[in-house]
């Protein structure tokens, strides 16, 4: 008697992207192979080790994965293959959009030339036409960096396949990550870095929030505006393990739209050297007609010249049941120009909280009635 195995669907093959045509010398556009290998409908499209591939604006409209063939160990970042946007290009340099569309980059490092760019192209744009559609993007030890526009953009995504992990979004001109009007964003154990605004923002609209994002074991720095900003129509937003640092203004911004109570939560983390832009005026957390729920933090400037206003900051608009939760928070009170809180929010402090005073310096806090 004879049994028939099930081994699952057939396996589509891979196929190196020179194959198609590609030189993957830095010089030679290469826009025409690539944009026929995803066409082709093949496996993980492979890209050779050490090769710079020079492409216009792509567009993804299947599910397509593009792979390193390295020769040598995974981490030595020289040998990840480059896909570099061609100098003048008056697009996204790719474009991801249709139902059930998905771009997968594994070892791989995009670059924007943004020294040659007068269109503000972004890395990667996810973008769908309404709820039914569902894009999504998978970056796994890659780096995204140099766009004038933003390096990643996921905008109007109902899905929850939208991953970043072990990853690196660098020194991009707009936003490092805008998640707009999505869904079940995660962005995990990767660097942040260096944006011309907000390293990672989460947007929203009426009728289309952004919500059920998670940040977690990030180093997030250096943004030209604020490190983390939440704002629109968002809702149930976690921040966990992460580092905030040196951020141009607030080291988190939360000034919403509409939010339930505790919607943010931000468990864990560090925040050091923010509010560079100004002595004095940034806090490193703002929060506006929200609910904040800070579980574990710490908090340090680098030196007296540079300290940040308030640990935490809220306006006077902060809802009745949607308090501000302090516990546990480690702080040295010399980092702090005037007190720990200012004075118009509803903030808890329970703990207990681990507080260590500089050699000549004293605490205050201040409460004013509510």
């Amino acid at each position: 008697m004879s049994h028939a195995v099930y081994n699952g669907p057939p396996s589509v093959p891979d196929a190196d992207v020179a194959s198609f045509g590609a030189a993957g010398d830095g010089v030679t556009n290469d826009t025409a192979a690539f944009q026929a290998a995803i066409a082709s409908g093949v496996g993980p499209i492979l890209l050779a080790s050490g090769k710079t591939y020079l492409t216009g604006p792509l567009t993804i409209t299947g599910k397509v994965t593009f792979r390193a063939l390295l020769s040598g160990p995974v981490g030595v970042l020289h040998d990840w293959p480059i896909i570099k946007l061609r100098a003048g290009s008056t697009d996204h340099h790719f474009t991801v959009s249709g139902t059930a569309s998905r771009l997968v980059l594994d070892h791989v490092l995009l670059d924007g030339d943004k020294a040659n760019q007068s269109f503000s192209s972004h890395g990667i744009l996810c973008t769908s036409a309404g709820a039914t559609y569902s894009d999504s993007a998978v970056l796994q030890s890659s780096i995204i960096r140099n766009y004038k526009g933003d390096g990643i953009r996921l905008e109007r995504n109902r899905n929850n396949l939208w991953v970043i992990n072990r990853s690196y979004i660098l020194d991009n001109d707009g936003h490092g990550i805008f998640i707009d009007r999505a869904l079940d964003a995660r962005i995990y154990q990767s660097d942040v870095g260096g944006s011309g605004l907000a390293n990672i923002r989460f947007g929203g609209a009426s009728g289309e929030l952004s919500e059920n994002g998670k940040v977690a074991l990030c180093d997030i720095y250096n943004a030209g505006t604020v490190n983390v900003q939440i704002d629109g129509f968002c809702r149930s937003v976690f921040l966990t393990g992460n580092d905030y640092l040196g951020a141009q203004q607030h080291g988190i911004s939360v000034a919403v739209t509409a939010l339930t109570a505790s919607s943010v939560n931000i468990v864990g983390g560090r925040f050091i050297n923010n509010g560079r832009a100004a002595n004095n005026t940034y806090s490193d957390v703002f929060a506006a007609r929200a609910g904040i729920s800070m579980i574990g933090t710490s908090h340090m400037s680098a030196d007296a010249a540079n300290k940040v206003k308030y640990l935490v900051e809220t306006t006077a608009d902060v809802p009745n049941g949607s308090p501000v939760n302090v516990p546990g928070a480690i702080y040295t009170a010399a980092d702090f120009v005037t007190a720990v809180t200012n004075s118009n929010d509803k903030t808890n402090w329970f703990g207990p909280a681990r507080i260590f005073l500089a050699r000549g310096h004293y605490l205050r806090f201040t409460q004013a009635a509510v």
